[in-house]
């Protein structure tokens, strides 16, 4: 297919590029905050949903057909929590 040939060929040539701005040091490090949902070992389908989404950047809103939540708890008896961490990313001028 012309697309997906075309598709790799601009994949190869965007690696290509940061590899060159890698190699001039044009780049600089950032700081991400990140989170983890913590399902409860029992926990509901939607609080399973939620940390099923691995580590999401901390303006992330978790949402389902039922809820949309920053942060547990997300119903009432709900033990989940969230683990959060620092990942330092980066960023290429």
């Amino acid at each position: 297919m012309a697309t997906a040939r075309m598709v790799s060929d601009l994949a190869a040539a965007l690696n290509e590029l940061a590899d060159l701005i890698e190699a001039r040091g044009e780049y600089y490090y950032d700081e991400v905050e990140q989170k983890l949902w913590i399902a409860e070992d029992d926990a509901c389908e939607d609080c399973q949903d939620a940390a099923d989404e691995g580590w999401v950047d901390m303006d992330f809103t978790y949402s389902s057909a039922d809820f949309d939540a920053d942060e547990p708890p997300l119903h009432p008896h709900c033990q989940c929590t969230i683990e959060q961490k620092t990942r330092r990313v980066r960023v290429y001028d």
